[in-house]
């Protein structure tokens, strides 16, 4: 009678390689950065009209 081993089944490294380019230091949404921006831009505005 023979052994029979079954192997594990082997990686993608497709898969492996995206899933390292989407790792790192997280960082706010485009939404929280154009609400950033905007808000910034109307204190700005509103400090030059206060002349």
């Amino acid at each position: 009678m023979k052994i029979k081993l079954t192997l594990p089944k082997p990686r993608n490294p497709v898969a492996l390689a995206a899933r390292q380019r989407h790792a790192g230091v997280h960082d706010r949404g485009h939404k929280a950065k154009r609400q950033q921006d905007r808000q910034a831009l109307q204190r700005k505005l509103q400090r030059d009209t206060e002349w």
